[in-house]
């Protein structure tokens, strides 16, 4: 179109038409260090890593990533992990993802990385609190994810993005 229409927001599309410029932007990131627990049940408890974010507008969504350097696993059974959503703080609410970590077949105790991340389009400005939750597969082996210490430190992560 030889430039003729252009301003500073508007592009001209590969289709041939001029649209507005913008989306896919960050608004605000929120985030949290921490979570250190190990436990034995088979029900999903938290882990004591969450952050809460408000979102500004409901057409936007939310980033969430969740990192472990350092989660713990016996030889010959499963760690769960999921990041769950909720209005009410930590640990309410329902699952997004769920990572199964099975380490069966090794011998002796694993510690290894445990990544998340999920795009949640909640349609919402309330507060939402994020969690990242676990649990084992039988009620009595003493699995988690943890504070990485020596290792670095558990992270989670909420971006609000535009994507408009």
């Amino acid at each position: 179109n030889g430039g003729t229409s252009a301003s500073s927001s508007t592009f001209w599309r590969g289709d041939g038409a001029w649209a507005a410029a913008g989306g896919g932007k960050v608004i605000q990131m929120k985030f949290a260090t921490g979570g250190s627990e190990l436990m034995t049940s088979s029900t999903f408890n938290s882990t004591g890593l969450f952050v809460t974010i408000t979102p500004t507008s409901t057409a936007n969504e939310i980033l969430v990533i969740a990192m472990s350097p350092r989660s713990y696993i016996s030889a010959t059974e499963a760690l769960y992990t999921a990041i769950y959503r909720g209005t009410s703080g930590e640990g309410s609410g329902g699952d997004f993802v769920q990572c199964q970590n099975e380490r069966g077949g090794v011998s002796g105790n694993q510690r290894f990385t445990n990544n998340m991340m999920i795009v949640d389009a909640p349609s919402s400005t309330s507060a939402l609190t994020y969690t990242v939750m676990h649990r084992n597969n039988n009620n009595s082996t003493l699995v988690g994810w943890f504070e990485g210490g020596a290792t670095g430190n558990s992270i989670i992560a909420a971006l609000e993005v535009d994507i408009s």
